[in-house]
């Protein structure tokens, strides 16, 4: 373990970055160690109940909508917290775990005064449909372009994703760039749930999607190679499970089972163990944890041939990697993997055990502040 004074932030509170920044800290505290956590509800912390608490300083998010704006350009709450802690503690390093956008027009300042290393999820956007103008605009000043700036600003980067870490280095030549494995998303809650998920009770041997549906997750392939060829795959239903929108114009067939919002960790195992394959059609993806939860419970895979999968899941036990574009290929994958036996346990032996981050990241820590 470092010996190093690491501030650690999550300054983001979205439902995907809670698990990921709470496996992460999980592997790296120390009695040194301190945490600056964004969160816009008491339901929040949950995620990061079983840290330390007394290393955590939690900040609320606003509530008004203009003091929503406002922090978008300067949360001068959350930046006296950082700045504070960093003079009082004597921090050799912040590492920011959730995108920090809000951060990115105070991110120069912090730096002059303490290295930084900053989490890149996404080098590229990825592809999304929005409602309207407003929202697309509202994406662009808010998102998409803060993303940008904060990555350009930090000099020291760390990305999930082989391939973007590729992509930062050609982008940034004169940065370090860093490496290492995607954190398991599966949780102590995920492992011990135990609640049955209602609308598939008495279901199960399903083809299941689970996650955000977004366009860039290639949900409408898998919806439509689905009604297109429903018949060759044994009476077996499609479960799609997580919020988002039916951009795919989902129809009314009751084998198409639209769990249209937030699945509890507590109801995950349930969702996962009745399953009998687990699809993941990306169009694209910078870096995600989505097999980990599939590996954990050791079940058969079909995801897309993006970069991404590709680096992780080629030739892996259990798992097929396809062009999901092509509708022929895809299907006869999906029909492999259903009479298959195989299982994809060993991948999550192999990269998404806590020992990877526990090895890896203290030696980025000494390496950066040497």
């Amino acid at each position: 373990m470092t010996n190093k004074r690491i501030l650690y932030i999550v300054s983001e509170d979205a439902p995907g970055m809670r698990p990921y920044a709470a496996t992460i800290l999980k592997s790296q505290l120390n009695d040194m160690s301190h945490i600056v956590i964004v969160v816009r509800s008491e339901k929040s912390k949950a995620s990061y109940s079983s840290l330390p608490q007394q290393n955590i300083t939690y900040v609320s998010y606003p509530q008004g909508k203009i003091a929503k704006l406002l922090w978008h350009f300067y949360p001068k709450k959350l930046v006296d917290t950082i700045k504070n802690i960093v003079t009082r503690c004597d921090i050799d390093l912040i590492y920011t775990l959730a995108g920090e956008i809000s951060l990115a027009y105070v991110i120069g300042q912090i730096q002059r005064k303490v290295k930084v290393l900053h989490t890149v999820h996404d080098a590229n956007e990825h592809d999304m449909k929005h409602s309207s103008i407003t929202s697309y605009l509202k994406h662009k000043i808010l998102v998409a372009y803060p993303n940008k700036l904060i990555c350009s600003k930090v000099q020291n980067l760390i990305s999930n994703s082989k391939t973007q870490v590729a992509t930062l280095e050609s982008r940034f030549p004169q940065k370090k760039v860093y490496y290492v494995p995607f954190p398991t998303l599966v949780s102590e809650s995920i492992k011990k749930g135990d609640k049955i998920v209602p609308e598939l009770d008495g279901i199960d041997q399903y083809i299941l999607f689970f996650g955000n549906v977004n366009l860039y997750k290639g949900v409408h392939l898998l919806h439509s190679l689905y009604v297109n060829h429903k018949g060759e795959f044994n009476g077996r239903k499609l479960v799609i499970a997580g919020l988002g929108d039916n951009y795919y114009n989902g129809n009314s067939d009751s084998d198409i089972i639209r769990l249209n919002r937030f699945i509890d960790d507590s109801e995950v195992k349930d969702l996962f163990e009745k399953a009998s394959l687990v699809v993941y059609p990306y169009i694209s993806a910078t870096q995600s944890g989505v097999l980990s939860i599939a590996s954990y419970f050791a079940k058969k895979m079909v995801v897309s041939d993006v970069p991404f999968f590709v680096s992780i899941a080629e030739g892996q036990k259990g798992i097929r990697v396809v062009d999901v574009q092509d509708e022929l290929k895809f299907l006869n994958k999906i029909k492999e993997m259903l009479t298959s036996t195989e299982s994809s346990k060993e991948l999550y032996e192999e990269v998404y055990e806590l020992s990877q981050l526990s090895r890896m990241l203290p030696k980025i820590y000494d390496e950066i502040c040497n």
